[in-house]
């Protein structure tokens, strides 16, 4: 869905999906959502950030989703 300029798309709503899981990453486990399903390409990279620091057993919190993505990936 990325890049597709023809979709309709909420970057607010985008950004309260990540958020949501910030706060409360429990709910992890329950999204469906991945990277794929983001038009934002950087909060597309953060969804992929929060996977995989799920996968590793790690809080999903922001020092942890930074210190997966690096100080250069979001800029």
């Amino acid at each position: 869905m990325m890049g597709d300029s023809s979709m309709m798309y909420s970057a607010e709503a985008e950004a309260a999906v990540i958020g949501a899981l910030l706060m409360d990453d429990e709910r992890m486990a329950e999204c469906r959502l991945g990277a794929e399903h983001f038009y934002t390409k950087k909060l597309g990279k953060l969804m992929t950030a929060m996977r995989n620091v799920a996968e590793q057993g790690k809080p999903i919190d922001p020092l942890s989703v930074m210190e997966e993505l690096g100080a250069d990936e979001l800029n």
